[in-house]
């Protein structure tokens, strides 16, 4: 019965995203009955809906929607080509089995820990995210034609503000020496920029030389945390420090 009740929720709210006109629906009753086959079904009673003939507001809802035009083919050094998106909820399997060809040097310098594996409710977060206000995109290949697999994961989650974002970068082991690192970072910068975001951060392991070095081609600066001898922060500026624009302009 439940399910039925469930199923019924993810569909009104398909309606409500596909209807951006829609400003109210009211079913009452709705009713939980056992249909012929002796399986739970739900029956509306009654049904109105109210819309509007104004555009709609954009930002209607609390969250915003999967954002597909940012999805796009990249092509590897090799000649791969790999599709490069935002991640999505339906992701999570991928990226459990993704985190599981995981190293362990790659896990401790992508979490700084290297656990075996990441608790589901950790994971709803990485990959149930508001497009609005943080970046995450994974690189997906189907390559075999069977089951579709993550080979690359970007993370980046802003302040409130939207003054710096700070990312998390981690390749498949089979998938590194393509450049797939370097091109799933551009796409994080391009977004980055686009928001108006004034820069991004990493922290990095100061061992792990191969994301240094990405990080050094792509014009970041490298300083020791002062905190922590064994971290790296990487910066990368976005946008030009107003308080310098106006220095240089006097």
């Amino acid at each position: 019965e439940l399910a039925a009740v469930q199923t019924a929720l993810v569909k009104l709210s398909e309606i409500v995203v596909e209807i951006p006109e829609l400003l109210e629906v009211q079913i009452d009753p709705l009713m939980l009955e056992i249909s012929l086959s002796g399986g739970p079904c739900l029956v509306a009673g009654n049904a109105r809906a109210l819309v509007s003939l104004e555009p709609p507001n954009p930002r209607r809802l609390a969250l915003a929607q999967y954002p597909q035009e940012l999805e796009e083919i990249m092509i590897l050094r090799t000649g791969q080509p790999v599709l490069v998106r935002p991640i999505r909820p339906e992701d999570e399997p991928a990226l459990h089995r993704f985190y599981g060809r995981l190293s362990y040097q790659d896990r401790m310098w992508r979490f700084f820990s290297a656990k075996k594996e990441i608790a589901h409710s950790e994971m709803q977060w990485y990959t149930q995210i508001d497009y609005d206000r943080e970046f995450a995109f994974v690189a997906v290949d189907n390559g075999s034609g069977q089951q579709i697999e993550t080979v690359g994961w970007v993370v980046g989650v802003g302040d409130p503000e939207n003054e710096t974002v700070e990312f998390g970068l981690v390749v498949d082991p089979a998938w590194k020496g393509q450049g797939l690192g370097k091109a799933l970072m551009k796409k994080l910068v391009e977004c980055c920029r686009a928001s108006g975001a004034r820069k991004i951060l990493g922290l990095v392991m100061s061992d792990n030389r191969p994301m240094l070095g990405l990080m050094h081609s792509m014009g970041f600066e490298a300083h020791r945390s002062p905190d922590d001898f064994d971290v790296t922060e990487v910066v990368l500026r976005l946008q030009e420090d107003p308080v310098r624009v106006s220095s240089l302009a006097l």
